[in-house]
């Protein structure tokens, strides 16, 4: 298989069966974020929301206001 020796019928058919045994397949690399880049989002994400919960929740007030209604 290598060439070490002259091609033989069988040893040309042996190689073809073991050849692909010999290396370990390529996989396609995995295009998902780092465990560090996910708790970052996770963060973001959180922060966002409490952040756009306050901002309801403060309009919500500002118009009961100007209506001149209690909270």
């Amino acid at each position: 298989m290598r060439g070490d020796e002259p091609p033989d019928g069988q040893r040309i058919a042996a190689a073809r069966v073991v050849l692909p045994f010999q290396a370990p397949k390529q996989r396609a690399p995995i295009a998902s974020p780092t465990p560090r880049k996910l708790k970052q989002i996770e963060a973001r994400e959180a922060e966002r929301a409490i952040s756009e919960d306050w901002n309801e929740r403060s309009n919500a007030v500002r118009a009961s206001i100007k209506k001149g209604q209690k909270t």
